[in-house]
């Protein structure tokens, strides 16, 4: 179990720091990132778990190394969640497309931190390939705008598509 927490903290490191760099690369201030950041943890962990224990555990998309353990769900929901929740944040009012073709390379880096350092495996029907593809292209587009909507529900966002 050693082994998967070390890979969990290095995929988990992976996205803070492709938030990081999506907030210099807007000009986001420090202190204004940071807030980003907390709120996020809060949004993250709740729509985390209910994410996983549905489309993961239910509907079983995907599962986790470590299980769908709730101590397990709660730190993922808060550290990984939070992470693309905040990235999220910063993109809300980006045109349809550009939203579309930064979710898309943020999922591809999430999925190449994954591969390198495993944390979850997709197992719906497909080989490797068409999951890696059908998960890139439009799952997390689709989990990104999801997302959005429930920022949308809880501070005003001007749409701009």
């Amino acid at each position: 179990m050693y082994g998967m927490w070390t890979d969990f903290l290095a995929v988990i490191t992976i996205q803070w720091a492709l938030f990081a760099g999506v907030a210099l690369v807007r000009r986001t201030p420090v202190r204004r990132a940071a807030g980003i950041l907390l709120g996020s943890i809060a949004l993250g962990t709740v729509f985390g778990i209910a994410f996983d224990l549905v489309v993961g555990k239910t509907l079983g998309v995907y599962t986790y190394r470590a299980g769908f353990a709730l101590p397990f769900l709660v730190v993922n929901g808060a550290l990984s969640y939070g992470a693309l929740c905040a990235t999220v944040w910063l993109v809300r009012r980006e045109r349809f497309w550009r939203f579309y073709l930064i979710t898309t390379a943020v999922g591809a880096a999430y999925e190449l931190a994954n591969r390198l350092f495993p944390v979850w495996s997709w197992t719906f029907a497909g080989s490797p390939l068409a999951q890696e593809a059908i998960v890139i292209l439009a799952a997390y587009c689709a989990l990104a705008l999801l997302l959005r909507g429930m920022l949308t529900l809880f501070l005003p966002i001007r749409e701009s598509w």
